[in-house]
């Protein structure tokens, strides 16, 4: 499975987060643009929904 470009839509990121879940991939790749700004750990806090 491979997407990307999930740095503003934290909602959205997770939603796909879910189906890629319940699809079961062997492998999973995202493909960059993870996060608005890489220096900020708030950006990163909810990119890894932590």
């Amino acid at each position: 499975m491979v997407y990307g470009d999930t740095r503003y839509y934290d909602k959205l990121h997770r939603m796909l987060v879910e189906k890629i879940i319940k699809e079961k991939p062997e492998f999973v790749l995202n493909v960059g643009d993870m996060v608005e700004n890489g220096n900020d750990i708030r950006y990163w806090n909810n990119f890894l929904m932590l």
